[in-house]
C-alpha cells in the first residue's frame, strides 16, 4: 500500500472512525487487527511471523521480570537481545556477511538458503529497537511488564510501523490506556501532520527524485556542476521524504490520542555535528544513547573511553541503517566528526574567539556542509561510486540536470512550510488549520510528482 495515496488515506479515515465508534474497552484490540491488516498489505505473512515473535520476546521480558537475582537478569537481558540483533542479522546482513567471507574462507563453501530472504524484512530494524527497549525497561523496571496484547500493539502500531519513530513502551502504554474521546482541535491538527507529511514526500521529496534520479542511477556519465547539485538536493531530498513519513506518523498518532515522538527539528540548521544528531532522526539517536552509550559508560569513564564510545556508537548507526560497507563509512565519519568536535571543544575552544553569531554562522554552514559530504557514501551504492562522486565534484562540465519541475512545488511549499515550523511550537485555531490543509491539498493535487518513489527509509 502506498501510504500517501488515497487507498491509505481512506483506510486510515475509516480506521480512525471505527476507533472512536468502538467502546474503549475494545479499542487496543480493534488496533490490533487494523495495524495487521495494514502490515499484511505489504506482506501476507509478515502478521503470523509477528505475533511469533513477539510471543517470543514477551515470554523473555515475562522471565526478566520475574527473576530476582541481578547477575542472571543481566545473563538473561543478553541472551534476549542477542536472539533479537541474529533475528536481525539473519534477515538483513546474512546476504551482506557471506558475499564477504567468501573470498576469506573458500573451504567453508558459505552460500545464501534458497528462500533468502523470506519474511520480515519490512520494519524489521525499527520492531527490533523497539522490543529491545522493552526488554531493557523490563530489567531496569519489572513492573514495566503489561499484557501482551499492549506488547503487541505497541510493537506493530502501524503509523511506527515502516520507518518509525521509535517510540518507548512505557509512553505508548500510558497513552494507550487513557480513554481518549474525539475532539475537533486533535483531528484538525492531526490530519494537519499528516497532510503536510504528504506533501513534503510527493510534492517536494518526489520531484527532487525525478531530477537526480538520472544522476544515481548512472553516475559514470556525469561530472562537475551534476553530481555537485545533487549531492545538495539528495540532503533536502532526504530530509522532506523521511520527515514528511514522520509528520504523518505523528499525524496519526495524535488523531488516535496516542503521542507519536518527534523525529526532526530543523537539522539542517544545526551549528554542530552533535547538535545535528539531536534534531536529525531524535529517537534513533535517542535509542543509542540510552541502549548502547550510556551502558558502554558513556562519559564517566574518562575522555579517551567517552571517544571510543561515540565512534562504536556512530559504526552502529552505520551498520543499523544497511548492509553495505558505504553504512560503515557513512557511520564511521560522523563518529569522527563528534571526535573532531569533542576534542575542539575541550582543547581549543579559547584558542579560536569569535562572537556569538558569527561562530552560529560558520557552525551551520560547516555542519551543513559535513553532513552532505558524508550522504554521499550514504546514496551511493558502492564505495568506488562514492569515491567516483568526490573526485568529479569539481570538474568543469556542462549541466544538464532540469529544475523547471521544482518551480511551483517550491513557490507553494514557501507558502505553507513557513507555518508548519511555527506551528510545532504552539498550537493554532482550527479555521486556520483547515485553511493551510486545503492549500496543501491544492499543492498535492497540482504539483505532486507523477513519479512514483518508495520512502527512503522502507528499506532500512
Amino acid at each position: 500500500m502506498d501510504i500517501t495515496s488515497p487507498i491509505f488515506v481512506a483506510f486510515a479515515l475509516i480506521s480512525i472512525s471505527f476507533f472512536y465508534l468502538t467502546p474503549a474497552k475494545f479499542r487496543l484490540l480493534l488496533l490490533i487487527f487494523i495495524s495487521f491488516i495494514f502490515i499484511a498489505t505489504f506482506d501476507a505473512s509478515l502478521p503470523l511471523f509477528l505475533i511469533i515473535y513477539t510471543l517470543i520476546n514477551y515470554f523473555f521480558g515475562l522471565i526478566l521480570s520475574r527473576l530476582t537475582s541481578r547477575t542472571i537478569r543481566q545473563i538473561f537481558l543478553a541472551i534476549s537481545i542477542i536472539f533479537d540483533l541474529l533475528l536481525l542479522s539473519y534477515f538483513k546482513y546474512l546476504l551482506f556477511l557471506f558475499t564477504n567471507l567468501t573470498p576469506l574462507f573458500p573451504s567453508l563453501h558459505l552460500q545464501v538458503p534458497d528462500t533468502y530472504p523470506i519474511i520480515a524484512s519490512i520494519g524489521v530494524s525499527f520492531f527490533t529497537f523497539k522490543t529491545i527497549s522493552f526488554l531493557f525497561d523490563i530489567f531496569r523496571n519489572p513492573t514495566t511488564i503489561k499484557s501482551y496484547f499492549y506488547f503487541l500493539s505497541y510493537i506493530i502500531f502501524f503509523p511506527e510501523f515502516l520507518s518509525g519513530p521509535i517510540s518507548r513502551f512505557s509512553n505508548f502504554y500510558s497513552s494507550s490506556i487513557q480513554p481518549n474521546s474525539f475532539s475537533n482541535d486533535k483531528f484538525f491538527s492531526g490530519t494537519y501532520r499528516l497532510t503536510i507529511g504528504i506533501f513534503k514526500k510527493v510534492v517536494i521529496a518526489n520531484n527532487i527524485a525525478t531530477i537526480i534520479s538520472p544522476v544515481y542511477s548512472n553516475i559514470y556519465h556525469f561530472r562537475g556542476i551534476d553530481l555537485l547539485i545533487s549531492t545538495y538536493l539528495f540532503s533536502f531530498q532526504l530530509y522532506f521524504d523521511f520527515s514528511g513519513y514522520s509528520d504523518m506518523a505523528v499525524g496519526l498518532g495524535k488523531i488516535l490520542g496516542i503521542p507519536v515522538p518527534e523525529n526532526f527539528n530543523n537539522p539542517y540548521l544545526s551549528s554542530s555535528i552533535k547538535e545535528f544528531w539531536q534534531r536529525w532522526h531524535i529517537s534513533l539517536s535517542s535509542w543509542f544513547r540510552e541502549y548502547l552509550y550510556i551502558p558502554l559508560g558513556g562519559n564517566r569513564k574518562g575522555f579517551l573511553r567517552q571517544m571510543i564510545n561515540i565512534l562504536i556508537v556512530f559504526l552502529a548507526t552505520g551498520i543499523w541503517h544497511g548492509s553495505s560497507w558505504n553504512f560503515v563509512v557513512w557511520g564511521f565519519l560522523h563518529g569522527i566528526y563528534q571526535i573532531i568536535t569533542a576534542v575542539y571543544t575541550k582543547f581549543f575552544t579559547s584558542i579560536f574567539t569569535l562572537n556569538q553569531k558569527a561562530k552560529k554562522l560558520i557552525g551551520i554552514f560547516l555542519t551543513f556542509n559535513f553532513v552532505n559530504f558524508a550522504w554521499v557514501f550514504f546514496k551511493t551504492k558502492s564505495l568506488p561510486e562514492a569515491f567516483y562522486i568526490l573526485t568529479h565534484l569539481f570538474s568543469s562540465a556542462p549541466i544538464h540536470l532540469n529544475f523547471q519541475v521544482l518551480l511551483f512545488p517550491l513557490a507553494i511549499s514557501l507558502l505553507v512550510l513557513p507555518f508548519f515550523y511555527f506551528s510545532k511550537r504552539s498550537p493554532h485555531p482550527v479555521p486556520l488549520y483547515i485553511s493551510v490543509n486545503f492549500l496543501l491539498l491544492f499543492g498535492i493535487l497540482f504539483f505532486a510528482s507523477r513519479q512514483v518513489v518508495d520512502f527512503l527509509y522502507f528499506k532500512f
